[in-house]
């Protein structure tokens, strides 16, 4: 069994969630899609698997994966793009918290930095447990139906 939810994981996220919706409504009224998106798309999954699939992530080629997109993405979206106007963002639908010496770039980007490796290296470890088995994918996701789950 692959999925296996912490209700602790699962708190934090919906206090974030919640936080992130709260902020936004309280400062403008407004409503965050792309932090709502991140969070849906991007964090959510993480939450749900990391129990299982932290064991099988190679470290130091996370570590160097995300240190050069974190490189490249400062010069390319903090340094270029947003201060010359190449690159920009739609305001409204963002938290409405920016990098003020990064060119106003939005909180949102950075979260997308972070949370672009990690779900790449997050499915691919899950697709890789998933495809060695020899159960049908739907019981290495959940377990076999009416099997006890012991552990923690």
């Amino acid at each position: 069994k692959v999925i296996k939810i912490s209700p602790q994981a699962i708190a934090v996220w919906v206090a974030l969630l919640v936080a992130g919706l709260a902020y936004r409504y309280l400062s403008d009224g407004g409503f965050p899609g792309y932090f709502v998106f991140l969070m849906v798309a991007g964090v959510l999954p993480s939450v749900v698997l990391v129990r299982n699939v932290k064991q099988f992530v190679n470290w130091h080629a996370l570590a160097f994966s995300f240190g050069t997109l974190v490189f490249i993405s400062v010069i390319w979206e903090a340094s270029l793009a947003l201060p010359y106007g190449w690159w920009a963002y739609k305001h409204d639908e963002m938290l409405g918290i920016y990098f003020v010496a990064w060119a106003n770039l939005p909180l949102e980007a950075v979260m997308l930095w972070l949370v672009g490796v990690w779900d790449a290296v997050m499915f691919y470890e899950l697709f890789r447990i998933l495809f060695h088995k020899d159960e049908p994918i739907r019981h290495g996701l959940f377990g076999k139906p009416g099997a006890e789950t012991g552990g923690p």
